[in-house]
C-alpha cells in the first residue's frame, strides 16, 4: 500500500513513475539516434558529392589522354607514310 492509503500502481512490476522515465529515456535515446542519423547522412551525402567530382576528375583525365593518344597515333601514321612515299 502507497502512504497516501491506496495500492501502489504498477506496469510491468515497475511502478507507473519508473515506467515514465523508461519511456522518457527510450523516446531521448531513439532522438538522439535520428540526430546521429541525419548526421552521417549528411556527412554520406558530401563523401559522394566528393566521389563524383573526382570521377569526373578522372573521366576528363582520360578524355585528355585519349586525345593526344590519338594525336599521336595519327602522327605515327602520317610519318609512316611519308617514310614507305620516299622509299618507293
Amino acid at each position: 500500500m502507497a502512504e497516501s492509503g491506496f495500492p501502489a500502481l504498477s506496469y510491468l512490476g515497475l511502478p507507473l513513475g519508473s515506467t515514465f522515465k523508461v519511456h522518457v529515456n527510450e523516446h531521448d535515446k531513439i532522438r538522439e539516434l535520428s540526430q546521429q542519423l541525419a548526421i552521417e547522412k549528411k556527412r554520406a551525402a558530401t563523401y559522394k558529392r566528393h566521389l563524383e567530382m573526382i570521377f569526373d576528375h578522372i573521366e576528363e583525365h582520360n578524355e585528355s589522354l585519349s586525345k593526344k593518344i590519338q594525336y599521336i597515333v595519327d602522327s605515327v601514321k602520317e610519318i609512316e607514310m611519308k617514310e614507305q612515299k620516299t622509299q618507293r
